[in-house]
Formats: C-alpha cells, sequence, structure tokens
C-alpha cells in the first residue's frame, strides 16, 4: 500500500513486511513494477522485514519521525502541506503519475489473473490460514 502513497510518515520504530512469498501468492498493486528490482526481491520475494531507516532508503516512507514526538514533529509538516497550492500539487502529481500510468495498467491486468489463481489454490489457502493462527496466537499471547 506504501507506494500508492503520495506522502508517508513513520515512526522511527515503525517495520514494514510484506509475507506474499511465504503467503505463495504473488504482490498485488502493481508492487512488482513499482518498487523495483531490488526491493522485490528483498521485501516480496524474500519476505523480509524493513526497518523504517531501510524503509527511507528505499524511498517507501518519506521521513522517519521519533516515537515521542510524532505528533509534534507530524503537525508543523501536514500544515505546511496544507498551505501549498492544491493546482499546483495536483497537477505535479499528475506529471509525476502520467508516465506510469501504461505500465501500471498492463501490470494490473496481469496480477488479477495471477492472484485469482494463487489465491484460490490450495497452497496459498493453506498459508493463509497458518499466517493469521498465527498472528491471533501472537495477539493472544
Amino acid at each position: 500500500m506504501l507506494v500508492h502513497f503520495d506522502l508517508v510518515f513513520a515512526s522511527d520504530k515503525a517495520t514494514f513486511e510484506t509475507p506474499y512469498a511465504q503467503l505463495g501468492h504473488i504482490a498485488e498493486g502493481a508492487a512488482t513494477t513499482i518498487l523495483g528490482r531490488l526491493l522485490v526481491a528483498e521485501m516480496i520475494m524474500g519476505s523480509q522485514r524493513l526497518t523504517a531507516g531501510q524503509a527511507h532508503y528505499y524511498g517507501l516512507v518519506t521521513r522517519t519521525l521519533w516515537p515521542d514526538r510524532f505528533h509534534d514533529e507530524l503537525i508543523p509538516l501536514v500544515k505546511a502541506l496544507a498551505r501549498q497550492s492544491l493546482q499546483a500539487m495536483v497537477t505535479s502529481k499528475a506529471l509525476q503519475k502520467q508516465e506510469t500510468k501504461d505500465k501500471l495498467a498492463k501490470a494490473l491486468e496481469s496480477e488479477t489473473h495471477i492472484l485469482v489463481q494463487q489465491w484460490t489454490g490450495d497452497e496459498c489457502q493453506q498459508n493463509l490460514q497458518a499466517y493469521l493462527k498465527d498472528a491471533v496466537d501472537n495477539i493472544n499471547t
């Protein structure tokens, strides 16, 4: 999801993971097209958990903020954004996204067919159930 946001502010203590390979299916949302080869290998194929600093290095996070000052640091950033020209921000975003629009549409179409096959397959179903059971067990302990 992070790759689809314009700005991502994260606590310095945050971690990010994409357990797609563990679950037995590909990443959705054109992530393999957007993220780049190295990040796809590490996060998606390798199911590696990234620290906030690593996520910032790879461009998933715009800025890391200290947990105990998160709110105090975030509010001035948001207020500064709110003072910007809406027209300029919308136009800048449109120009930035235009070049990848067709590429992403093709990736999303391919992903849709693959995901349906994988999500309904036995391997993915078993992996999803095991992952959710572990998540519930971790919450309850």
